[in-house]
């Protein structure tokens, strides 16, 4: 009756943002948009005529195949790896054919089979990629393995484990990646240098290294139970997760054999995404990820297709990543030999803002489709990493939101293997300074890193200090979010536009450097007209928060289904793993992909195992049981002595137990949202008859 009646009296659904300002700021999005990048073509275009093709500019202009236009290839990056993308397309169909056929078919109830082609592929597969430099590769990993043998649970493991991977980081990028002469080997040993330099990739073998040594420590800790993690109420993990917390046996899963593997893993080699040893482990060994659908699977594969064709039209058609990056928007170089020379040469602030803001949505294209294409990879081969790019610089509106967004896998690494032990949330206040200086020395030993690394520091205290401190003192924003709840989302979609605006110069830092950050500032906001475009920018911005606040509308609901139809996993075909965290590693068991035999702790590692319910067959075969019963076993007398006992005793049953009253947090929850709205009501009339 309570659950009708609150039923009853609910009100319809208020939405954060009403259908009439929803449609109206897509509207304006609808348009804005597409002529912003309309003009950016046509002043590509004038580039073109005017410059003479760009003959005599660093732009890298080649000739396209869309349409006879020219394509911007400036960025070496997308340059490179748009080359391998056939190559890697055919590598990853045989490599998970052969992976398939070897699993499932020629030894399905043996993993050592699967390890053993997974190690020879991989020595091949970075043989080829290195040359003989992978020899050092592999010294550092034999020294990498002895350090977490030596030490195990001691506080050295994760200390000198850190120290020596950071020292071949650091000095491999100083010194090139070393030579074999150094080492008063052949020099001969230095021509066959592979098809990549290998200190360009170690930053993700360095994630490995780490993760290897620091799960095994973490292990044997939670063997003696010192270390247990254990899942919170109403707290929702992850399938990634679940295995990361996993228990495996020290014993016999880091091993050396596993760990080479693991390091050298064709799909996750190059790039990525991180993936933490025990995860991996997981995967590779006792089950197959259940997480992503063959059907959902599909449709990622589709849209990865569709990400590369998009990317390549726009550099066919917009040159603006090119002039972020030989500093065309510092100043207009064609128009010198052009325009008269007393006139003002520099880019307008419009340009200069749709530089910044294009240049910094091509990254976000490039690094989704390279991070994409490996995870898929993994994916199909029965791995599931973290997903990288989860949303873009345009609709993130808050510091920390982006970074848990942006290379999210190496967001969770760093969160698991360096701000935790550093203290995690109760030092954050110097703990960040170290986190985003180590971020950016890990990608490259340049200032530019260390300028954007410093300007994100700042940009991520002073958010703490307005969400944090000054917010929760801020009494009339919070009666404000209640009584006039459009006044607190116009201020709220604002500030989430001066936010976008500080997180783009952030970023753009990479590029732009010390020097030149001040200098895109000031021709960005300073010039004539600066003012003015500064105020359309904010607006737009702030349009592009409010599209994203949609996101609680039932039409957003609806329309998020409606388009992740094909992205929803198939519960009744793959149901989320068996595997929780242990509590106490004494009763851990596990389920294995081939036997689906639970084995002893001594035999197996991981898990507690659920507790099985009993069918209804099972249920009804009971029932049966009892029914079949023979009654006639006791004398009447006794039976009619029992009648009475019944009958003296209704109220035992009539009385309702306090043990089985169960109450629904939801239906509690929505009580209390009513108490809440009446009473706001009341205040309202109050100051109405006042």
């Amino acid at each position: 009756m309570l659950e009708e009646t609150i039923r009853s009296e609910k009100p319809k659904h208020q939405p954060k943002v009403p259908k009439p300002l929803f449609y109206t700021v897509l509207a304006i999005t609808l348009v804005v948009l597409p002529a912003a990048c309309y003009f950016s073509h046509l002043k590509s275009m004038q580039f073109i005529n005017e410059s003479n093709n760009g003959v005599g500019y660093p732009l890298r202009l080649f000739p396209g195949w869309f349409f006879g236009y020219k394509i911007d290839l400036t960025d070496p990056q997308w340059r490179s790896f748009r080359t391998f993308i056939p190559l890697l397309a055919i590598g990853s169909i045989i490599f998970i054919l052969l992976s398939k056929l070897i699993r499932h078919i020629l030894f399905p109830k043996s993993t050592l089979a699967s390890f053993i082609f997974y190690f020879i592929s991989s020595l091949l597969f970075v043989y080829f990629l290195h040359g003989n430099f992978m020899l050092i590769i592999v010294f550092v990993a034999l020294v990498n393995y002895l350090i977490g043998r030596i030490f195990g649970s001691s506080k050295w493991n994760p200390f000198l484990s850190w120290m020596f991977n950071l020292i071949i980081l650091f000095s491999s990028d100083y010194y090139d990646g070393y030579s074999f002469t150094y080492f008063k080997l052949p020099y001969w040993l230095d021509y066959n240098k592979g098809v990549l330099r290998w200190e360009t990739y170690f930053n993700i073998t360095f994630c490995r290294l780490i993760s290897y040594n620091m799960d095994y420590c973490e292990q044997i800790r939670r063997k003696e139970g010192q270390q247990i993690t254990e899942k919170k109420e109403n707290e929702k993990w992850t399938e990634y997760r679940q295995r990361q917390e996993s228990t495996l046996d020290t014993s016999k899963d880091f091993n050396l054999l596993y760990y080479f593997v693991y390091l050298f893993y064709i799909p996750l080699f190059i790039g990525g995404p991180v993936c933490s040893y025990t995860a991996f482990l997981s995967y590779t060994k006792y089950s197959n990820q259940q997480e992503v659908s063959f059907k959902r699977l599909l449709w990622l594969t589709f849209l990865l297709v569709i990400y590369i064709v998009g990317l390549e039209i726009f550099l066919h058609l917009i040159y603006f990543v090119g002039f972020n990056e030989t500093g065309i928007w510092k100043d207009d170089h064609w128009g010198r030999h052009v325009y008269d020379s007393n006139q003002e040469t520099s880019l307008s602030p419009f340009y200069v803002g749709m530089t910044g803001f294009l240049t910094l949505n091509f990254m976000y294209l490039k690094f989704l489709i390279i991070w994409r294409l490996f995870r898929l990879w993994a994916l199909w081969d029965g791995v599931n990493p973290p997903e990288n790019m989860n949303r873009c610089v345009c609709n993130n509106y808050l510091v920390s939101g982006f970074w848990r967004s942006w290379h999210r896998s190496l967001y969770l690494w760093i969160v698991r293997y360096l701000y935790v032990p550093l203290g995690g949330n109760r030092t954050r206040v110097w703990n960040i300074w170290i986190v985003f200086s180590f971020i950016a020395l890990w990608h490259d030993l340049w200032w530019r890193w260390l300028a954007w690394a410093w300007i994100n520091c700042a940009l991520l205290i002073l958010e703490v200090v307005v969400t944090h401190v000054i917010v929760p003192r801020l009494t009339w924003l919070n009666k404000l979010k209640v009584q006039r709840p459009y006044i607190h989302l116009a201020i709220e979609t604002f500030t989430g536009g001066i936010s976008i605006i500080l997180l783009m110069i952030a970023n753009l830092a990479i590029m732009h450097g010390f020097e030149d950050t001040p200098l895109f500032i000031k021709q960005l906001f300073w010039q004539n007209g600066g003012g003015f475009y500064f105020i359309v920018v904010w607006i737009c911005l702030a349009i592009a928060v409010t599209l994203d606040l949609y996101n609680n509308n039932k039409m957003g609901k609806k329309v998020g289904s409606l388009m992740s139809m094909f992205e929803k996993k198939d519960e009744t075909t793959t149901p989320p793993p068996k595997t929780t965290p242990v509590v106490k590693p004494k009763v851990t068991t596990t389920t294995s992909s081939s036997t689906q035999e639970v084995k002893k702790e001594e035999q197996k590692p991981i898990t507690t195992t659920p507790v099985v319910k009993p069918t209804v067959t099972e249920q009804k075969k009971e029932e049966k049981k009892v029914e079949t019963k023979p009654v006639e076993t006791k004398p009447v007398e006794i039976k009619k002595e029992e009648e009475k006992k019944q009958e003296t005793k209704p109220q035992q049953t009539v009385q309702p137990s306090t043990s089985t009253v169960k109450y629904d947090p939801k239906l509690l929850k929505k009580l209390e949202d009513l108490i809440e709205r009446l009473e706001n009501q009341a205040d309202r009339l109050e100051k109405e008859l006042k």
